[in-house]
């Protein structure tokens, strides 16, 4: 049987093809285009076109498709008018204007605890429930739009229904965390009612490819459509990380740490997140910065420069500033959404190189201290499988090695998440599949090398210093 992915990434439209008897696949992807100089806003029906002109190429006239399993990113929001057209862009996870109507609820600690206990998130702008009280603050009578994220407009479009699933409506903040039900007392503080919300339904519900969106992709109508799980829950079940003892690390555009959890793990420091999974709750935490970190100070170099060229003869025991990558404000362990970054402790010896390798540090510290907070709450992993753009560069993994102490497993899946939501469209068709049991391809264990231990544990202590000392959040 042959299973259709869609995703609509952070950047990129997805598609891939899932053959379950011969365990293949093809993939297709294609960045959006810009919506305007700011990145973390989103056309929504652009979004949608690209992503139905990624799954035209891949399918090339093919029409053998069994069901069709939706992949998308928690946190995005925008305001949908009662006819379905967008009145605002998709504000996606990374957009921050709502920072200042985060602070306000963190301004109290009693509120601010209870509503982590309530939705496994900290008061801070990624979350949608902050998003639309900033559209609230901004003019916008919320309670005559319809909001939704891009994944839950990618199925009305593809199916005639509004409907969310339970793993990604998790992440909204205005869901409680142990019923997967929207909160009348979260609703109510930003005067919306349940009626005008995308309707929650199970991770296993499916509703039928309409008419116009089978003609628009040349498959037949009636194909089963299932709505999006996030592709942070996806990715966790595509790097055979279901299982308790098992923590996945992706470093990509940005960072995270997760494990699989059979209830609901808040942290006492509120210092981490949980949501809901595929089948159990997920605990994590995340960065806002990591490849786009490296990326960004990649590109003030002067002259054209390779990353083969920065990593050449890199010394992990050398001298170098401590690096705060909050270029793009921060998720955890501080929910510092105003937080910023820099160098510090610059010297006159410290030359582009020894700069660059300060980023690869200070983005690692930064997923060291979501480490800490993890396994403060959850316990040291059996396995940490590691996957992302840092694979790239055997200098980066390794170096991440070293900082967490650990040794890390390379998952060699190149699409972790569309490979989860190929998973989930399996069990679904057969659910005497185990889930659990998946084994993805891996290659060869990156140790810690113990001759820079103290080295690393040093830079380490004067990076956490310099972040107790930068109050800017």
């Amino acid at each position: 049987m042959n299973i259709l992915i869609i995703e609509s990434s952070t950047s990129s439209a997805k598609a891939m093809i899932y053959d379950t008897v011969e365990k293949k696949y093809s993939v297709e992807n294609a960045f959006y285009p810009p919506m305007g100089d700011d990145l973390t806003l989103h056309d929504p029906m652009v979004v949608y076109e690209a992503s139905l002109a990624v799954t035209r190429k891949l399918l090339r006239g093919r029409t053998d498709i069994d069901i069709i399993v939706l992949s998308g990113v928690w946190h995005s929001i925008g305001l949908f008018s009662q006819i379905l057209d967008p009145v605002t862009p998709i504000m996606q996870w990374s957009n921050t204007k709502a920072s200042d109507q985060a602070a306000a609820l963190r301004s109290k600690p009693k509120l601010t605890r209870e509503y982590y206990n309530l939705t496994g998130g900290y008061p801070n702008a990624i979350y949608p429930f902050f998003k639309l009280a900033f559209l609230k603050e901004e003019g916008y009578n919320i309670s005559s739009y319809i909001p939704m994220g891009q994944a839950t407009y990618n199925f009305y479009r593809l199916t005639g229904h509004i409907r969310v699933s339970r793993c990604m409506a998790s992440g909204s903040g205005l869901v409680n965390i142990t019923t997967g039900e929207y909160d009348s007392q979260l609703l109510e503080m930003i005067n919306i009612d349940s009626s005008l919300l995308p309707e929650i339904v199970d991770n296993d519900y499916h509703a039928p490819l309409s008419a116009r969106a089978a003609a628009s992709l040349g498959l037949p109508t009636g194909i089963p459509v299932v709505p999006a799980m996030s592709d942070g829950a996806l990715n966790q079940l595509g790097s055979g990380a279901l299982r308790e003892g098992q923590m996945t690390l992706s470093v990509g555009t940005s960072g995270a740490l997760r494990v699989t959890s059979p209830k609901p793990q808040l942290h006492p420091d509120m210092s981490t997140w949980c949501y809901l999974g595929p089948k159990d709750w997920i605990s994590g935490a995340a960065t806002a910065g990591a490849c786009n970190t490296v990326d960004w100070f990649k590109g003030l170099s002067m002259r054209p420069t390779t990353y083969d060229e920065l990593e050449a003869g890199m010394d992990f025991a050398a001298d170098t500033p401590v690096f705060l990558p909050f270029i793009f404000g921060e998720r955890n362990p501080g929910w510092g959404d105003k937080r910023r970054g820099g160098f510090l402790g610059l010297k006159s010896n410290h030359d582009f190189k020894l700069n660059y390798q300060a980023v690869l540090e200070g983005v690692l510290f930064n997923l060291k201290q979501c480490y800490d907070a993890l396994t403060k709450l959850n316990g040291e992993p059996e396995r940490i499988l590691i996957s992302g753009g840092i694979l790239n560069t055997s200098v980066w993994a390794q170096l991440a090695a070293n900082v967490f102490g650990h040794t890390l497993t390379p998952c060699l899946v190149k699409q972790n998440s569309m490979m989860g939501a190929a998973l989930w469209g399996s069990y679904l068709l057969d659910n005497t599949i185990s889930l659990e049991d998946y084994e993805p391809p891996v290659g060869e264990e990156i140790v810690p090398q113990d001759e820079f231990a103290d080295v690393v544990a040093q830079k380490y202590q004067r990076y956490l210093d310099a972040y107790s000392d930068n109050t800017n959040r």
